[in-house]
């Protein structure tokens, strides 16, 4: 068995169809749960997103293939060597270029029941296809990178190195170059970066195709480069040709390229006017989402209703529930009638356990610690009674108990003021409340204003 592994060669059929189905099986288990009900709100956008995260993981797959190609260049190899007609070039280029191939098929296959999911039941548009061509192009240019190391370094070693320079190949740019050592400066490399170290495209904006083409040809530079250092480095290695090392010059090519793209600090995302929130009135409320959680529109509204009726007591003000970040659907006269929430990209529970806090924050003023030991025992208090209210009056149990569960991380440190707004009915709650905003919102509530 092992002696039939070692004369198969790095470019035959059966080894094409095995990295195709292991890089397959690969990019199906990382992307799995996308068919989960957590991540049932997913779209191509978030795909992406997540794909980019991902090309570091496969560091040691790809590695560890750049060894096992790599092999048959050593000094002492007799699998496959350089002949009258058949260049040593010829057979690094035949070998890495079938790989990255298989690599990039089976990555393609892996995550085609996700694709075909999100294509047939969300929103998306032909940037977003040109992104995830730029993902796949991005992971097989990994490949050669690696087989670089590999030939530099040897068998043993290059089962450490390799994957190690993908990683870095990966996670250099955009953390260390970009977000280090060019911080604050007008020069971005994000554009030409494997990974992203921010989070685009929020919703309401798209990746850019032009920048997402330019991707596509810097890897597909960044492949012919490593391919060409590759190549020497195999002849420096296996035959001993000291100008084998010349070939490291061939660096300065992407180099280049990215100190100039860097320089030009294209666009990364624009606005998709086809992504924007809707607005439509439940009741009071004014309910703004992306197309994406359209369906959650009546959950949203269920959900926040006893919050807001606590705390925005005039009923002819209509009050806003957005997920535009920029506010730009917004129709509240003020911003004191707004609560931005964000996406629900997970299930609806998980979801609201997330928003609840910051939304309870937000609608109760308390959004700021305060620093008086005092004060902030009673703003305790009032986070409390808002809540427990809230539960009480909430019309399913799914609710009942996301409210319940906020109520054990709020403790009641001033037993006496407890005791008095517990004597309030809901309405004579809100009343109050409403009364005493303005020194809710600047921590200055003492016991004196309870009621």
């Amino acid at each position: 068995m092992i002696s039939a592994i070692s004369r198969l060669q790095p470019y035959s059929l059966r080894m094409l169809l095995a990295v195709s189905l292991g890089a397959a099986t690969l990019a199906f288990a990382m992307n799995i749960e996308f068919f989960t009900s957590s991540f049932a709100a997913s779209d191509m956008r978030d795909l992406v997103r997540s794909l980019k995260t991902q090309l570091p993981y496969w560091s040691l797959p790809l590695g560890w293939l750049a060894v096992w190609i790599m092999r048959v260049h050593a000094p002492d190899s007799v699998l496959v060597g350089p002949a009258p007609g058949r260049p040593r070039a010829a057979i690094v280029v035949r070998q890495l270029g079938a790989l990255s191939a298989a690599t990039l098929l089976g990555a393609l296959l892996g995550t085609a029941p996700v694709v075909v999911v999100m294509l047939t039941t969300q929103y998306w548009t032909a940037p977003d296809l040109v992104s995830f061509a730029a993902v796949l192009v991005a992971l097989a240019s990994l490949l050669p990178v690696a087989a670089c190391a590999a030939a530099l370094t040897g068998q043993r070693l290059g089962l450490l190195v390799a994957p190690l320079l993908v990683v870095l190949v990966t996670l250099l740019p955009a953390f260390v170059i970009n977000d280090q050592l060019l911080a604050n400066r007008p020069v971005s490399i994000m554009s030409t970066a494997y990974v992203w170290s921010v989070g685009l495209p929020a919703r309401g904006e798209m990746l850019a195709w032009q920048v997402e083409l330019l991707r596509i040809l810097y890897f597909g530079l960044v492949w012919i480069v490593a391919v060409k250092i590759t190549t020497g480095l195999a002849d420096w290695r296996a035959a001993a040709q000291p100008r084998g090392l010349v070939s490291l010059s061939w660096l300065a090519l992407p180099l280049a390229v990215t100190a100039v793209v860097g320089y030009q600090q294209p666009i990364l995302v624009e606005e998709d006017p086809g992504d924007q929130v809707r607005c439509e009135a439940h009741d009071r409320l004014n309910i703004c989402v992306y197309q994406i959680d359209d369906p959650h529109r009546g959950f949203i509204a269920e959900a926040f209703a006893p919050l807001i009726r606590l705390t925005q007591t005039d009923e002819a003000v209509p009050f806003t529930i957005t997920q535009d970040l920029a506010g730009a659907a917004v129709t509240g006269p003020g911003p004191d009638d707004v609560l931005t929430v964000g996406r629900m990209r997970r299930d609806a529970a998980e979801w609201l356990d997330v928003e609840l806090t910051s939304a309870a924050a937000m609608l109760s003023g308390l959004g700021v610690d305060c620093r008086d030991e005092r004060s902030s025992a009673l703003a305790e208090v009032l986070t409390h009674q808002l809540l427990l209210r809230a539960a009480q009056s909430s019309p399913t149990a799914e609710l009942r108990s996301a409210y319940s569960g906020r109520l054990d991380e709020t403790g009641v440190w001033n037993e006496e003021a407890a005791t008095q707004l517990a004597t309030l009915s809901d309405q004579e709650f809100a009343e109050w409340f409403g009364l005493r905003r303005g020194p809710i919102a600047a921590c200055a509530l003492t016991t004196a204003d309870l009621p």
